[in-house]
């Protein structure tokens, strides 16, 4: 039972030798006991996970692209750095002054 929650869904999914836990589908199963906070862990969960993925993805289409078209490679490499370093900066708690 808790296996299906962990790695749902069937064909290549199941049969990956690499099957990391889903987290975050197991925290949102555990919070829909309470409807309200099953839906906005849903919402915190997808979020982590498209701010997490889009600078991976954009680093791995980069450096493919490097090799065809140097200048969309470096731009692409560049906006893959930009993203977490902006988000980084904004959401960094200013330190008091001393």
């Amino acid at each position: 039972l808790v296996n299906k929650f962990l790695h749902p869904g069937d064909g290549l999914a199941t049969a990956s030798p690499l099957k990391a836990p889903a987290c975050p589908i197991l925290i949102d199963v555990l919070a829909d006991v309470v409807p309200f906070l099953g839906s906005l862990a849903g919402m915190g969960t997808g979020l982590l996970s498209f701010l997490l993925a889009t600078p991976g993805t954009l680093l791995v289409v980069a450096l493919a692209w490097i090799y065809y078209r140097p200048l969309l490679g470096i731009l692409l490499l560049a906006a893959a750095v930009a993203i977490p370093v902006v988000l980084i900066r904004k959401f960094k708690k200013p330190t008091p002054a001393s």
